[in-house]
């Protein structure tokens, strides 16, 4: 009878050292996912706030490290930095001396729309005669919203990466430049990727003896009228021209929102 007793007393105590420990593993998990998640949505509010300020007074967005955004920001404001502050208690000095306490700018959930037309600028020229294929640097040339969201900010950084380049050949074949845009980074750092390839052109390489011309530069589409002959060129995309990708299908985002 004792010996069963005892048995049981030190069963049962295995038991519950086996369910506290498997509760405090449990908990520690939790904890840890919690913590993550209350840090992530921190920071991703930080960041919002950020962004917004910077995008307001510099009209785009002009840096992708957060440090040197509030060092921009606050060089515009007071003249001086202060790297000795908390970046929060920074850019919380930011928000009050340009908004009210009523001010809530706060990320939602946005959308870029299949089809929607996005331009973006040079960074780089580009020769099809003297550079090669790789990868170029462009930026968001406009804003764009969904539902009065701000979702996609000028001034944004991406990637033209140019698959094909080839020179000028006799009397008929232009040079000629393809590429596709390889990524965009977005306002929160994640990077929107795209498929399709265009080949990219600038003025229509004609001589012009009479009539008239219409082009959009780097926009791909134009038109001819008049007698003309050809002049063969090569194709010369200069940094600051600007031209449109449609987007091939419903790009989920975060956007930011205010009032």
């Amino acid at each position: 009878m004792r010996i069963n007793f005892i048995l049981n007393c030190v069963f049962n105590k295995m038991v519950f050292k086996r369910i506290s420990f498997f509760s405090l593993c449990f908990f520690i998990a939790f904890s840890f996912s919690y913590q993550k998640t209350f840090c992530q949505d921190f920071e991703r509010e930080f960041f919002t706030k950020l962004v917004f300020v910077e995008w307001r007074l510099f009209g785009k967005v002009t840096e992708v490290d957060y440090g040197k955004k509030i060092n921009n920001i606050e060089m515009k404001t007071w003249g001086e930095i202060f790297p000795y502050y908390s970046r929060f208690k920074r850019i919380d000095k930011i928000l009050k001396f340009y908004f009210s306490d009523t001010t809530h700018i706060d990320y939602v959930n946005g959308r870029l729309k299949k089809n929607t037309k996005l331009k973006f600028r040079l960074l780089d020229n580009i020769h099809s005669a003297i550079d090669e294929v790789g990868d170029y640097e462009i930026e968001v040339a406009e804003d764009y919203y969904y539902q009065n969201a701000l979702v996609l900010p000028s001034g944004l950084k991406g990637i033209l990466e140019i698959t094909k380049l080839k020179k000028r050949k006799g009397l008929l074949n232009n040079g000629k430049i393809s590429g596709r845009i390889k990524s965009v980074l977005t306002w929160y750092g994640d990077s929107i990727f795209f498929e399709k390839e265009y080949e990219m052109k600038t003025r229509p390489n004609l001589n012009i003896l009479m009539g008239g011309i219409g082009y959009i530069v780097a926009g791909f589409q134009g038109s001819i009228s008049g007698l003309v002959f050809p002049n063969t060129q090569n194709i010369y995309l200069k940094k600051g021209e600007e031209f449109w990708v449609n987007i091939e299908k419903d790009i989920p985002v975060w956007g930011i929102s205010w009032k």
